[in-house]
């Protein structure tokens, strides 16, 4: 990013302060300060001058021009510009001036005729090729102005702007609000405490058109893609020519190059100083319908706007000339855009350019800069003269509103920075940078300028005031190591034990990324967790957001395996999630494919859904969790890819803890695996509901006795459900557990299954008597019985 000292002064006050200081200024701020470039000494001396005869000389390119620079008699300097003629105010480099290539002028006979200096192109004093259009690299400058220039001649080109001093800042990745030229300006303004002169913020006073007719068709690719659209109309009333000489060289100073119509360039002007793009577009030569959606363009899918089947601009290039604003243009249509970054960086991959509009789509940026952007192209059409009148904002695509709202105690603060401030100083920090900062007695009330869409909490607002304050200023001060209390490691221990418990039971554990695509993020939200964390630059759309589910990786790693032909899988993994206010442990498994598996003797056993269950029930267990307290209740789909029926949501206490399910056939079908079931359990809340006590109970000493039922039972009898009826008014029960599951063919056309359960009855006190076992046996044959429930 370019500024410059210029175009500085015209908003603020830098009378006493020198370029060096605002080199300092920036540096301090964090804009690291590349390269620096004084135009005023790049050369000796350059004067204005104006063109009153022009002849050309036979069988050559040149010409011997007379040249007017406020002297009695003119400069005659013979010149190989193209483009010179009669009538034009010009660059004049005299005898004995060094201009920036290291030419040195002197009194010359070319081709019989004397010529006393040069006529200069803006490449020959200092001017890059890069910022110049192909035609401004072969033609000498000419200088437009709205001022009178006649009084002007032989005085310096640094009266008319070329005495500027530009800094080239490289921009943090978090800091692309600084694209804005406006938002450094506001840096420089607090750092230096000046007020600024805001000319854009004077109402321009102009006939108001009704909003455009035109119906926008959007793409079901780009739905998501998009923050804000909004389309404007501007009435002008007369061709504007050319630029200014100090609009025109800013532009070239910041690395521009100029475009066909001169009112793109204040389209370009707008652009650098707000930060965003505003494509331009004659509308009387559009139908009433634009479409935006991908298009092929040298065989790469990109992403344009198209009217009546022809493309009207390719997203980052110039609009299409058919459709472009020209001399005769007297209604303009301007659409505004804010993208999601990941897919304009794939347009700028595609198109394999870099420009100032791509540089910005391609960057999260405050979507509502329409508004700015607006404003200040209407005073720059004013400022020219050739506005008649301009219609509202049509928005048609609004971004939702963002918290710009944080509150930290002063105590925070102190504890992440390390030294302490006072409210009233940390107020002062934030003078002219479109924070509103509200004091109390022990916390602080932020308020966050819009633009600055990288701040999301304490940790940024902390940073934010120790680079305001002045990393300088911080003092040095000598690490305090303190002892901490021992840590309880409970937590740990239990993931540890869970862990090895299911390797023991032939699972791999596998680790996956946290940054995942935000779709799979949204379809795989189980938890319905809000506020996602969402990078502000990310690398690629599979890693745009911080996940809030284990799911969407565990069967992603299915998937994969399963097309490099390891369709037998066992899978579990313990890692974070993640929301802008809390961060959880979850734990998930997946099973696909059989469970045992052995060709031989075909003695396979195809996985299900109590296999796993009983792995939650062995995790729970860990906990100490209460068995009457579990329920899995039978819960509707989170997404297509799970199964519309085989869904469990899993509570205790009525506080849900996870999730177990099958995948959707189809979507097995689709991603050739196996059927599949996956779990995801909250361990963090399952730990807050564990039964941390510790008891010590005696072990029995009697000879305990075990009774085994295999019942027939519907499919959708819960197995809480019937373990909590099978052991009403039982009360010698020591243990009891799932033996096994079966089904044939004629159980599944009556919708019912076969369950094997083991009871272990037994007393602390004494030893059971066979009448007694009898008794709580027969108990539990009665609780059979009144469930209506066959025994095999």
């Amino acid at each position: 990013m370019i500024l410059t000292r210029n175009w500085l002064s015209k908003f603020l006050n830098l009378e006493s302060i020198k370029n060096a200081d605002i080199s300092k200024a920036l540096n301090a701020l964090g804009f690291e300060v590349e390269a620096e470039t004084n135009f005023a000494n790049l050369n000796t001396e350059l004067i204005i001058g104006y063109v009153e005869q022009s002849h050309k000389i036979p069988d050559t390119h040149l010409s011997f021009n007379h040249v007017n620079i406020g002297t009695n008699t003119p400069l005659e300097i013979v010149c190989g510009g193209a483009n010179v003629g009669p009538g034009q105010f010009v660059v004049i480099a005299p005898v004995g001036a060094t201009i920036a290539n290291g030419l040195t002028m002197g009194e010359r006979i070319i081709k019989g005729y004397k010529s006393q200096g040069m006529i200069c192109a803006l490449n020959e004093i200092g001017i890059p090729n890069s910022a110049l259009n192909e035609a401004e690299q072969d033609l000498i400058y000419v200088i437009h102005s709205d001022q009178e220039l006649m009084h002007l001649l032989g005085k310096s080109f640094a009266e008319i702007g070329y005495d500027d001093y530009a800094w080239e800042v490289d921009l943090t990745l978090n800091r692309n609000d600084a694209l804005a030229s406006l938002q450094l300006l506001k840096e420089i303004a607090n750092f230096f405490n000046l007020k600024i002169k805001n000319p854009y913020s004077k109402e321009v006073k102009t006939n108001l058109l009704p909003n455009p007719k035109i119906q926008f068709q959007i793409s079901k690719k780009l739905e998501q893609q998009i923050n804000t659209l909004t389309c404007q109309r501007y009435q002008i009333h007369q061709e504007l020519k050319n630029l200014n000489v100090i609009d025109d060289l800013w532009l070239k100073i910041n690395g521009h190059k100029a475009m066909e119509n001169p009112i793109e360039n204040l389209a370009m002007l707008a652009t650098i100083q707000t930060g965003q793009p505003t494509i331009l577009i004659d509308q009387d030569k559009i139908e009433e319908i634009l479409k935006l959606d991908f298009v092929k363009h040298e065989d790469k899918e990109v992403l344009a706007l198209i009217s009546n089947h022809e493309i009207v601009q390719i997203i980052g290039l110039p609009t299409a000339k058919q459709f472009a604003v020209d001399a005769s243009t007297t209604k303009i249509l301007a659409i505004r855009l804010n993208f999601k970054p990941t897919i304009m960086r794939q347009q700028q991959k595609h198109l394999n350019l870099s420009n100032a509009n791509l540089q910005r789509y391609m960057k999260p940026l405050n979507p509502n800069l329409f508004e700015l952007s607006d404003q200040v192209l209407t005073h720059l059409l004013a400022q020219y003269k050739i506005l008649a009148a301009k219609s509202s904002h049509h928005l048609i695509i609004k971004a939702p509103p963002t918290n710009t709202k944080f509150i930290l105690t002063l105590e925070e603060i102190k504890n992440i920075l390390g030294f302490e401030l006072k409210a009233h100083q940390i107020k002062k920090l934030f003078k002219t940078l479109d924070f509103k900062v509200k004091t109390e007695t022990k916390k602080i009330t932020f308020y966050t300028d819009p633009n600055r869409v990288d701040i999301y909490g304490a940790n940024d607002l902390c940073e934010e005031i120790a680079r305001l304050y002045g990393y300088d200023k911080i003092q040095e001060v000598p690490l305090v190591i303190q002892a901490n209390a021992s840590v309880d490691k409970t937590k740990p221990n239990l993931e540890a034990k869970i862990g090895h418990y299911l390797i023991g039971a032939g699972f791999n554990n596998i680790k996956t990324y946290s940054l995942i695509p935000s779709d799979k993020n949204d379809q795989w939200n189980l938890f319905n967790l809000k506020q996602p964390v969402v990078l502000n630059s990310p690398l690629s759309q599979a890693h745009e957001v911080y996940r809030m589910n284990l799911a969407s990786s565990i069967v992603e790693t299915a998937i994969y395996n399963s097309v490099n032909n390891n369709k037998r899988l066992k899978l579990w993994e313990i890692a974070d999630v993640y929301t802008r206010n809390l961060r959880q442990r979850h734990l998930s498994m997946l099973v696909t494919g059989e469970i045992v598996q052995e060709p031989i003797v075909k003695n396979d056993l195809d996985n299900n859904y109590f296999y796993l269950k009983g792995m939650v029930d062995a995790i729970l267990a860990f906990y100490r969790i209460d068995p009457l307290s579990i329920s899995f209740k039978e819960t509707k789909p989170s997404n297509n890819a799970t199964h519309p029926f085989i869904n469990a949501e899993i509570t205790i206490d009525q506080k849900t803890i996870g999730f177990i399910f099958k995948l959707n056939p189809k979507f097995e079908n689709a991603n050739k695996i196996k059927p599949t079931f996956v779990v995801e359990l909250n361990l963090d809340l399952l730990f807050e509901l564990a039964n941390k006590n510790i008891l010590f109970a005696p072990i029995a000493k009697f000879q305990s006795s075990s009774r085994d039922v295999s019942l027939i039972l519907p499919d959708y009898v819960m197995y809480q459900e019937l373990t909590q009826n099978l052991l009403n008014d039982v009360q010698y029960v020591a243990s009891y557990k799932l033996m096994g599951e079966y089904q044939n063919e004629e159980m599944k056309t009556n919708n019912e299954k076969s369950i094997t359960l083991s009871f272990v009855f037994n007393h602390l006190d004494e030893q059971l008597t066979e009448a007694e076992i009898n008794q709580e046996w027969n108990q539990v044959l009665a609780n059979i019985g009144k469930m209506k429930l066959k025994v095999r």
